[in-house]
């Protein structure tokens, strides 16, 4: 992907968490496909030249005690700085970026070790949308089931008590987190009109209180 526009269908999830699964995906996919790509297959080598008279080059046995020959698979450490550049930071196994900003962090309604963490607020014309992790704390190998009910789930405006409901939600929305998890998820609501503290409910989560919009 190379860290440009989506394009196609794929254009409805560019700057979304979704985007980052998506690509960590097709990095993966790569990998996955170089291991097991026999070496005859390859038609050029590391430098770009052809090899054997651009023809598949043909496999030699090699004698025991004997190194195997150099391999010609795109190297995996290109493929991370690849990764490094469509995120701008480190990833973790899970395949989300390290380091985000956490405005305010709460313990889960169903089990206090699952831990949400508010990471973005923004007002995008007519809709909210909102950016949260999910962490594991404590000593346990798995949290408690959850799953946030959507129907239930709001954004109320504390100058007028007037609520919004929730639009699209996307990303890690129910299930077992377990230990060493960093899983991410993508809310858009309705934007309460010139509110500048909300409280921000995910039914079966918990609710952010005092959280200012921009």
């Amino acid at each position: 992907m190379g860290g440009g526009i989506m394009g196609g269908g794929l254009g409805g999830f560019a700057k979304s968490p979704m985007e980052t699964a998506i690509r960590k995906m097709i990095v993966e996919s790569v990998k996955f496909i170089a291991a097991q790509t026999p070496q005859s297959f390859y038609h050029f080598g590391p430098d770009g030249q052809p090899i054997g008279g651009n023809r598949p080059a043909k496999a030699k046995a090699s004698k025991p005690g004997t190194n195997v020959a150099k391999s010609t698979k795109p190297p995996i450490e290109e493929l991370e700085k690849e990764e490094m550049e469509v995120t701008g930071s480190p990833k973790d196994q899970m395949g989300t970026p390290k380091g985000r900003k956490t405005i305010q962090s709460i313990k889960s309604d169903v089990d206090p070790t699952l831990v949400a963490h508010l990471n973005e607020v923004k007002r995008r014309g007519s809709v909210l949308t909102v950016v949260v992790t999910l962490t594991l704390t404590g000593n346990k190998k798995e949290a408690e089931y959850f799953a946030i009910s959507p129907g239930q789930s709001r954004v109320m405006d504390y100058d007028t008590a007037e609520e919004y409901e929730l639009v699209k939600l996307d990303g890690f929305t129910s299930g077992r987190l377990k230990s060493g998890d960093v899983k991410t998820f993508q809310a858009t609501f309705k934007a309460p009109k010139e509110a500048k503290t909300v409280s921000i409910t995910f039914s079966g989560l918990g609710t952010f209180d005092d959280v200012e919009t921009k």
